[in-house]
């Protein structure tokens, strides 16, 4: 009996553990995913703000190229 009762006690602490874990790495993944999406949309406006850099470059130097 007391055997059964201690299978029973180690299960129900396996089964917390795992859906703890289950919990903790499914909101790892969630996490990872904002971050991702972050970092996606800095590299989108770094890439809008180097193109209109590049722009004023073009301009600036045709400015001076022809005057």
């Amino acid at each position: 009996m007391k055997c059964g009762t201690a299978v029973g006690l180690l299960l129900k602490i396996f089964t917390t553990i795992m859906g703890i874990s289950a919990i903790t790495e499914a909101e790892e993944v969630r996490i990872q995913g904002e971050k991702e999406d972050r970092e996606e949309s800095v590299l989108a406006l770094l890439g809008i703000v180097g193109t209109i850099l590049n722009l004023l470059v073009i301009i600036f130097v045709y400015i001076y190229t022809t005057f």
